[in-house]
């Protein structure tokens, strides 16, 4: 009878720490959390409602490539990759060397790296959008990807390109395609995996989500709203005090599982911030 209990209690002792680690059951149990109807879901599905304002004749972009030379390589290829998508126009940009080239920008994606520490996430991105009034729909104003060199250094360049092309895939408006590890990899970079052999490059069914989003790219150019200039102008201004000391996990937790975080900073007037991080364990970790 001893033995039983003993063998009923270690297997709800693993099921619990199964749940909390791979489902991210802390989301329900952290008092920082947001409620169901505020919370930004992980979706599987086609299509996200968070996104760039556009007219429907696909996005037309300027990413800015804000990284060290080594990086080069990999922005390059995956721009090129994101580039097959029927639905994307991306125009690229430099803006290396200055204190002030990692930092949100309005209308445009920022790409960067640094040495961020011993901080437990490889990768991360970052999208302000707003709320306009009278409408429920989220719209994207500027995002930053950013790769975490105290991790990525001495990484093979599949994983380097994985960490790239998921970051800047997340910000078009893109969710995980697929947030179990241990299963088959779907061959995306939006898939969560630590094999990177065939999964550091988009696939039709991303481009499929990018189709739903935004169209297919027309003769007409992308319309963003008036409104937003004026947000855009207080992201700035309020931005520059929140990225001191390059903390990212600030706001309220949105959502928190043994591979990913997700927080949420309310910057006043319908404005707010959510930065997705990509996570490593510990025994990834090497040291710099």
């Amino acid at each position: 009878m001893i033995f039983l209990i003993i063998t009923v209690s270690a297997a709800l002792a693993f099921l619990v720490s199964y749940f909390w680690d791979e489902i991210g059951m802390e989301r329900f149990f952290n008092g920082n959390a947001g409620s169901s109807e505020s919370r930004l879901e992980e979706i599987t599905s086609l299509g996200e409602e968070i996104e760039w304002q556009s007219d429907g004749q696909g996005l037309e972009l300027t990413i800015v490539n804000s990284l060290t030379d080594d990086w080069d390589q990999y922005f390059t290829e995956s721009i090129a990759d994101w580039s097959a998508s029927p639905s994307l126009s991306i125009t690229t940009s430099e803006r290396k060397g200055s204190e002030d080239s990692c930092m949100h920008r309005s209308g445009v994606m920022t790409v960067c790296n640094a040495e961020y520490g011993k901080t437990q996430w490889s990768g991360l991105n970052e999208y302000s959008y707003y709320i306009p009034e009278g409408s429920d729909k989220k719209y994207i104003i500027s995002s930053m990807a950013i790769m975490n060199d105290s991790y990525l250094n001495g990484k093979s360049d599949a994983e380097k390109l994985y960490v790239m092309c998921h970051e800047i895939g997340h910000g078009y408006g893109l969710q995980h395609r697929d947030i179990d590890l241990g299963n088959t990899n779907l061959g995306t970079c939006m898939d969560y995996t630590s094999n990177f052999v065939n999964t550091s490059k988009p696939d039709a069914v991303d481009f499929q989500a990018l189709f739903e989003i935004y169209g297919n790219l027309g003769t007409g150019r992308n319309l963003r709203e008036n409104s937003a200039l004026r947000v855009r102008r207080q992201l700035e201004g309020n931005m520059l005090e929140r990225m001191e000391g390059n903390d990212f996990r600030v706001g309220r937790m949105l959502y928190r599982s043994k591979f990913r975080e997700h927080y949420e900073t309310d910057l006043g007037d319908s404005l707010f911030v959510v930065t997705s991080l990509l996570l490593v364990t510990e025994d990834e970790y090497v040291e710099p």
